[in-house]
């Protein structure tokens, strides 16, 4: 790292910078992963069973995780912290095997029917 900041990399300039625009998030080894009947059975679920879920996945250490990071960060398009369900159905028609109804997934995972899915509230899919 560079002590002196004018000589820094903006944040604006490090996300356009070549390695975060196309390789990081054209990752398809990483979204190829997602375990399409965990999503399902996911949405099978209770909202107490749910609830759960997340208290467990808070108590979680990154390492643990890392790949579900990896996995939203992936589908994130727009860099903003949060899946909207286009995003979703972009990343899902990447995979293979894409034939479950993703708008009963996404309505079962944005739990606060706020239209998206935060990464913080959503470790445990």
């Amino acid at each position: 790292m560079l002590a002196d900041p004018s000589k820094r990399y903006t944040a604006q300039q490090v996300l356009k910078h070549t390695w975060v625009e196309n390789i990081v998030p054209n990752s398809k080894d990483c979204l190829l992963n997602l375990n399409k009947d965990n999503l399902i059975k996911y949405k099978n679920t209770n909202k107490f069973q749910k609830a759960v879920l997340t208290f467990i996945a808070s108590r979680l250490k990154e390492e643990e995780i890392k790949h579900l990071k990896e996995i939203f960060l992936t589908l994130d398009e727009n860099k903003d912290g949060c899946l909207s369900l286009e995003e979703i159905k972009n990343g899902l028609s990447k995979l293979k095997d894409n034939n479950i109804n993703i708008l009963d997934i996404f309505n079962s995972i944005d739990t606060d029917n706020s239209g998206v899915i935060n990464y913080t509230g959503n470790k445990h899919i």
